[in-house]
């Protein structure tokens, strides 16, 4: 399948090894890797994770994590979509300094990646916080639960990205480019300016 493809070429590459993220998650739908530098308010993540419709993954990851590959926090949360084996998962991966992806399983019937947008772009001019951080997963896990979510239309998201990354691996170096076009997709300057701190903004 292309999905298990897919695992193989990001390990290929240098993804990060998302074992450890992937038993977290298998626990609890909220994981916070114990080198990240923020932590979202746990309690209240957990109970907004439990009110979504479809299951509703959140990981927070240290920076240097998301780094250590050449296709970085796409590539994460790609793998982390790929070896839940969830059809009806919704991910967000979220790295410490404001870095954030979401994708889905293709049975989830929400466009992930719309919603996070959607989110986003509520909180533009917030810096990037525990607190920030935290309610901006309460309002994603607010419309993943609600039946006024973006839905999906013909390909799923997550089949389009994995039909991109698999293109880009196989000629090379284009990789980096596709994961860095996609992680600036998250609209808005604040969150498209890789040079900024962490209090600037999202990316």
């Amino acid at each position: 399948m292309i999905v298990t493809a897919l695992t193989a070429l990001l390990l290929l590459v240098g993804a990060p090894p998302a074992d450890d993220v992937l038993a977290g998650l298998r626990q609890d739908p909220l994981f916070v890797s114990p080198t990240s530098s923020i932590t979202p308010d746990r309690a209240v993540v957990r109970d907004a994770l439990g009110r979504t419709r479809v299951p509703l993954y959140v990981a927070v990851v240290a920076q240097e994590e998301v780094d250590a590959t050449e296709l970085g926090i796409d590539g994460l949360m790609l793998a982390l979509v790929d070896m839940l084996a969830d059809p009806r998962a919704v991910v967000l991966v979220v790295s410490d300094e404001g870095e954030l992806q979401a994708g889905e399983g293709g049975s989830s019937g929400v466009d992930a990646a719309a919603v996070l947008d959607q989110v986003l772009t509520q909180r533009l001019d917030q810096p990037f916080g525990a607190a920030t951080l935290t309610g901006a997963i309460v309002d994603l896990a607010a419309l993943v639960g609600s039946r006024e979510v973006p839905v999906l239309a013909g390909s799923t998201r997550r089949t389009v990205g994995l039909v991109g990354l698999v293109t880009v691996v196989a000629i090379g170096g284009g990789g980096l480019l596709y994961a860095r076009s996609q992680r600036r997709l998250r609209a808005g300057a604040p969150l498209t300016d890789e040079s900024a701190t962490a209090a600037a903004g999202w990316h």
